[in-house]
């Protein structure tokens, strides 16, 4: 496999075409998180951030269709204080993607999550924007327990 690679005055990797992927560019903070990649079939992603520096919300642009201010196609949302006695304080609780809403509900106190919760989404041909409250979601839920040994790996799982 041949690909050009181009790098920023950092060092990091800006540009990369391969005939597989074709041209992918990556833009970079001074931080080193990534703000804006853009592929050759012009989709475009910016990458929100929260003060703390941990990936909130990714949005999607296409060049092709007129969106003005771009579909949210992934958003995370974090354990606050109230969360304490499920060990979600600043662990990601709730997060939204394209195939629909996964819900933290307790972690052990290394951050290991112990029960989640999967609700998917009805629609799985197009995009779902986040930005809208208008996304429709199947009533059925699925829950998923876990539980670690000491080294983090995990012991038992159940559906």
């Amino acid at each position: 496999m041949h690909a050009n690679i181009y790098y920023d005055m950092a060092g990091r990797p800006m540009m990369i075409y391969n005939i597989d992927s074709n041209t992918r560019k990556t833009f970079a903070d001074a931080a080193d998180k990534r703000m804006r990649t853009s592929d050759s079939r012009k989709h475009i992603l910016e990458y929100e951030y929260d003060i703390l520096q941990r990936p909130v919300k990714t949005v999607l642009f296409l060049d092709d269709i007129a969106i003005p201010l771009g579909m949210a196609i992934l958003s995370t949302e974090y354990g606050t204080a109230a969360q304490t006695d499920q060990n979600l304080n600043g662990q990601a609780a709730i997060q939204y993607d394209q195939s629909g809403i996964s819900t933290v509900e307790a972690a052990d106190f290394k951050g290991n999550p112990l029960r989640t919760i999967k609700q998917f989404t009805q629609e799985y041909k197009d995009y779902i924007d986040w930005h809208t409250n208008t996304v429709e979601l199947l009533d059925k839920t699925y829950s998923n327990s876990q539980t670690y040994d000491a080294l983090n790996r995990p012991a038992d799982t159940s559906l």
